[in-house]
């Protein structure tokens, strides 16, 4: 498998072994040279009998199997014992190695989610990954790594992975076309509640910023989520890609700066895959959906009720954020002076969502 390994960014990150700094790719060296696993290895672990890793070894491409060596274990202890070195590492790294089978003892009360995991300690992009392989993947298969030398962002941008970060991709669907857009606001939603559910983080002031952002109080952020869609008959399916500063303070801060109590990258997962389960049925329930508590639950938890923007498309016309609708793929509301009603989509060709927001006045 080819990854370009970074040699000619000389970004300097944090290293979690010591006082000392060094480049990605020196620390990506370090970690490959404590592991049993390389570049293009894959563990693959289910947690119990789910089907999950059978499933994906029946249906992975050739392709993908040429780039990547896929190890398949049925179980955790099987996982275990094949790996014991690396089960080691895990349990005295400081964070820096994923433990396993720490990961599984936090996933309580998930039936999809997170029960079958994708493992590699190196790795291009989980997204990559993920996304490439979306049509043979089962939902709730999730991927996560310690290291990745080509991070996805939105758009073209690349995403920062230094160490410490969680870093994982995972699958999810839906039926219903129109539910499409909603996706990334249960996922957000699912990241945030989860990392206020952890001892220690109850009142943390972290929030959504609109669309795929999640933010320490209003203007730090502590990562980001990436949607990138299929269609596989007739059903969507969905890679969602996620970023979250857990013990890395580079390039803005991470949650064990923030909480009064410090966490694992394994237990913010586990609780991540819970809420968002519980979140995904409820969308894709036909009786459902993106109901008006879910919308009031997302706009709680997000930077902008109140928030006071210019309508470039609307001779800057000013105007206040009020919600989103639903039925309008999420896309913001706002209202002006006068009581008129927009809605408000993103300029594409802007970093910033909220600078040069186009505008389509509601009747």
């Amino acid at each position: 498998m080819r990854l370009r390994i970074c040699n000619d960014k000389r970004i300097v990150y944090p290293c979690l072994w010591g006082e000392r700094r060094e480049t990605y790719s020196t620390t990506l060296k370090r970690v490959l040279s404590t592991s049993t696993l390389g570049l293009s290895e894959i563990d693959v672990v289910q947690l119990r009998g789910t089907g999950g890793v059978n499933n994906i070894a029946m249906h992975m491409d050739k392709p993908t199997l040429d780039k990547y060596n896929l190890n398949y274990y049925d179980s955790l202890e099987m996982w275990k014992s094949a790996n014991r070195d690396l089960f080691w590492q895990s349990q005295s790294s400081d964070g820096v190695v994923f433990d396993l089978p720490q990961f599984f003892d936090n996933l309580e009360l998930c039936k999809q989610y997170g029960s079958t995991v994708m493992y590699s300690r190196a790795l291009g992009s989980t997204q990559d990954f993920i996304y490439d392989n979306l049509a043979f993947l089962p939902d709730g298969t999730t991927f996560v790594t310690d290291l990745q030398t080509n991070g996805r962002g939105r758009g073209s941008n690349n995403w920062s992975s230094p160490p410490g970060s969680l870093l994982f991709s995972f699958v999810s669907s839906a039926e219903n076309g129109k539910l499409l857009p909603l996706i990334q606001y249960i996922a957000c939603l699912a990241v945030v509640k989860a990392i206020k559910s952890l001892e220690g983080f109850n009142d943390t002031d972290v929030r959504i910023k609109w669309p795929n952002d999640i933010y320490f109080g209003s203007n730090i952020k502590l990562g980001g989520i990436l949607c990138q869609s299929m269609t596989q008959g007739k059903t969507f399916k969905v890679a969602i890609g996620v970023g979250i500063n857990v013990s890395n303070d580079y390039p803005t801060t991470c949650l064990n700066k923030l909480g009064s109590a410090s966490t694992s990258r394994e237990t913010v997962l586990a609780r991540i895959m819970q809420q968002y389960e519980h979140l995904h049925y409820e969308l894709n329930d036909p009786k459902l959906g993106f109901t008006p508590r879910l919308q009031q639950e997302y706009e709680d938890n997000w930077l902008h009720s109140g928030q006071k923007v210019t309508l470039s498309s609307d001779a800057d016309r000013k105007a206040t954020i009020i919600g989103i609708s639903p039925d309008k793929g999420g896309c913001l509301v706002a209202k002006d002076d006068s009581g008129n009603m927009f809605e408000l989509h993103p300029n594409q060709n802007s970093f910033n969502f909220f600078e040069g927001l186009i505008s389509r006045k509601l009747s």
